[in-house]
């Protein structure tokens, strides 16, 4: 168990390490000598190691720094009764200082019903999930804006 750990933990450093030197590694195990690969950095490519298959995933900076300014972003009240999706990422948005953060919502989920919630003391991120629970909307990252969409 302790060596699948330190092989998954070996293995996502590695590939953090590599991102920036080459599209292509290789995983030694520094137990056994034993050298896995080659594997291909790229997103959603598949790294198999004796019988554990895992996905690579790359991790974006700015999208971390995202999300830690959402769950870092504190809200003493929110208290909405009938608004529309649109008001409500509004008022998220400017919640967070400086423009920091962009809320915008999708098209088609425009046409949700209006929305009625009171909260308080919350995060951006939670509120973010309360909005999209109630709404039956989902929340994602694009090029460094928070969507919220249908799917």
């Amino acid at each position: 168990m302790k060596k699948e750990i330190s092989i998954t933990i070996a293995v996502f450093t590695l590939i953090m390490v590599t991102s920036a030197l080459a599209e292509g590694f290789s995983l030694k195990d520094n137990a056994t000598g034993k050298v896995y690969g080659p594997f291909q950095f790229k997103d959603g490519a598949r790294v198999k190691i004796e019988s554990n298959e895992l996905t690579v995933v790359k991790t974006d900076p700015a999208h971390e720094k995202l999300v830690a300014i959402l769950k870092e972003t504190k809200i003493p009240s929110i208290n909405f009764r009938d608004a529309a999706v649109m008001d409500i990422a509004s008022f998220l948005s400017r919640t967070v200082k400086d423009g920091q953060v962009s809320i915008i919502v999708a098209r088609h989920a425009t046409a949700v019903a209006p929305i009625t919630f009171s909260v308080g003391n919350t995060t951006l991120y939670d509120a973010l999930g309360i909005v999209c629970n109630i709404g039956s909307l989902k929340w994602h990252i694009r090029n460094g804006v928070v969507v919220i969409d249908i799917d």
